[in-house]
């Protein structure tokens, strides 16, 4: 048995208590004016459902116009169009130039992490407004 007297924690080094920590929220903001600029360029530029979609597909395989005409339903012109403005914005880069021409692919996986982030808030919310109509009495009827 130990004759030296234990030490009370209160007399170790502590560690920082982790409720006095700042939270992320509270932090000086990285955003600056031109930051602003660029952040809402991206955001829209991701602003059409079709360019959504077209970042999960891209995302999902490398692909070409053709096939993502077929895969989305839309025409290839349409495909094209949208295809360029991701281009232009750095979201999705050419990854082969082959007979059937450019393939795409997802350049810029925080662009489609954003919008799933999004999405997912929106179905628990969608789930959380159904819960709670499940729960409130209807008025007519007092159930």
């Amino acid at each position: 048995m130990s004759t030296s007297p234990r030490k009370h924690h209160s007399d170790c080094a502590r560690r920082p208590d982790r409720h006095t920590r700042p939270h992320p929220a509270a932090w000086p903001s990285d955003l600056t004016e031109l930051g602003a600029e660029v952040i809402a360029t991206r955001l829209r530029t991701l602003g059409h459902p079709l360019r959504l979609r077209l970042l999960v597909a891209v995302d999902r395989r490398p692909s070409g116009i053709g096939r993502l005409a077929d895969e989305l339903g839309v025409s290839p012109g349409a495909i094209r169009a949208h295809l360029a403005v991701l281009y232009r914005a750095g979201v999705v880069r050419r990854a082969d130039d082959g007979d059937d021409g450019p393939t795409y692919e997802l350049a810029d996986w925080p662009c489609l992490w954003l919008v799933e982030q999004l999405a997912y808030r929106l179905r628990l919310r969608a789930l959380e407004d159904a819960a709670a109509g499940e729960d409130a009495e209807d008025p007519e009827t007092g159930r």
